[in-house]
């Protein structure tokens, strides 16, 4: 008997079958771990440049601030209660106009640059309003609170002492600090990010002083009246003690250098 096409075909067997899947799965779980290895990089990558670019935005912002401080303005590493200087605290008295959004034009009190601590043990650095009672000139209760940059591991505060050349962890001098260095560690990131701020030194308010005038040669000339000395003489530009006709000291008119008799409308 012939056989026909249907019987020469052949099909897979189940092992092939088994085969092929299992290369397959092989090939598929290594290109899902690839593109999932991709998508956790990117997302770390992503993440990472979050966090830069929030501790430029802080670094950036006290930049402005610090160059655009009032002239009034000082700077200090604790608060003027008393209070323990912190390590990650700095204190800003009479500027009114740092650290102000929004609509606000002013603010009367203390602002603090600081952080507070989470319940995970991790900082979140702020701005601190510590508003000031303008009748009783006291602090008020609840101070406002701006959170800027959250999950700090440390946060520390230097300022660079000019006459002693040093960079001191407090600062309760009544001058400025020629230079402001602010530290800090996020996350699980090893590295410190570490960002250094100039300060505007104030300028000298210029002095006057009020001085008496002085007469020339040696004396003191009086355009009117009696009493003064020109070149050596005693003459008056406007009077004297001599007269038309006499032999007075300088006649009228002043014109004579010397103290001699006569003048020139005088008799001879």
């Amino acid at each position: 008997m012939k056989r026909t096409a249907s019987h020469l075909r052949r099909g897979f067997t189940l092992l092939e079958v088994m085969l092929a899947l299992a290369v397959f799965a092989v090939v598929a779980g290594g290109l899902f771990g690839t593109i999932r290895g991709m998508m956790k990089a990117t997302a770390t990558l992503r993440e990472a440049q979050r966090d830069a670019n929030g501790i430029y935005g802080v670094f950036e912002l006290c930049r402005r601030t610090f160059a655009a401080l009032p002239s009034a303005a000082t700077i200090l590493s604790t608060a003027t209660d008393g209070a323990t200087p912190l390590p990650y605290e700095l204190v800003l008295e009479n500027a009114s106009s740092a650290f102000i959004f929004g609509d606000r034009a002013f603010f009367y009190g203390e602002i603090a640059m600081t952080a507070h601590t989470e319940g995970d043990g991790t900082l979140t650095l702020g701005v601190e309003y510590r508003r000031i009672d303008t009748t009783t000139g006291l602090a008020m209760p609840n101070p406002l609170w701006l959170p800027l940059l959250t999950n700090l591991k440390e946060m520390q505060w230097h300022y660079y002492d000019a006459t002693a050349e040093s960079w001191e962890d407090t600062w309760t001098e009544t001058t400025r600090p020629a230079l402001v260095q602010l530290t800090l560690m996020h996350g699980d990131d090893p590295r410190e990010w570490t960002q250094t701020f100039w300060l505007p030194t104030l300028a000298a308010q210029p002095s006057f002083s009020a001085s008496a005038g002085g007469g020339g040669g040696g004396g003191n000339a009086n355009r009117s009246g009696a009493g003064g000395s020109n070149a050596g003489g005693q003459g008056n530009r406007n009077g004297g003690n001599g007269n038309a006709n006499g032999n007075g000291n300088g006649g009228t008119g002043g014109r004579q250098n010397g103290g001699g008799g006569g003048n020139r409308g005088g008799g001879r």
